[in-house]
């Protein structure tokens, strides 16, 4: 009896992780959902503060994918055509980063910029693509999330008009 006892306080844990692990995994795809219906399309030119609000789209989209690459079936709970609607607003997303991720000025920072923009979506479309592995596609996505952050500080300190430097997370 002692040693059923002893088997059961060492599964307890077990179980407890394994409830951690499914919330953490809906808490996952509700903030996917969420960061769909908080922001929308990016659908026309962009200043130079609209590229680091687009930039900050970056973390939103790879949290996107990653619920995708991870739990695909979770997009399709409300019913069958679900699931298609979902990876059409993922590729959306990744289009509207190729097509307005543009600068015809002279800032080198905002040009950077504007350069890991278009390495996340290129590398998320050639996932979606299955022409690459996610982990090739994780590695490019957190690069362009925390290198990023610097170039886009510094944009909205110089082009912000005043405004304190303030980069918030997209999701």
């Amino acid at each position: 009896m002692k040693w059923f006892l002893y088997i059961l306080v060492l599964l307890l844990p077990v179980n407890s992780l394994a409830t951690d692990f499914v919330e953490l995994e809906n808490t996952d795809v509700t903030r996917a959902k969420t960061f769909v219906k908080e922001y929308p399309l990016v659908t026309n030119e962009l200043d130079e503060l609209g590229l680091v609000d687009l930039w900050q789209r970056i973390e939103g989209l790879h949290n996107l994918i990653s619920v995708w690459d991870t739990n695909q079936a979770a997009f399709s709970q409300s019913g069958p055509d679900e699931l298609r609607i979902w990876l059409w607003q993922i590729r959306k997303r990744i289009w509207s980063h190729l097509i307005y991720a543009k600068y015809i000025g002279d800032d080198e920072q905002v040009k950077a910029l504007v350069a890991m923009i278009r390495l996340h979506a290129t590398f998320a479309e050639s996932y979606l693509a299955d022409e690459i592995r996610y982990s090739s596609y994780a590695v490019v996505a957190e690069y362009a999330e925390s290198n990023g952050r610097y170039l886009a500080e510094k944009i909205v300190k110089k082009y912000g008009k005043g405004a304190k430097a303030q980069i918030s997370r997209a999701n």
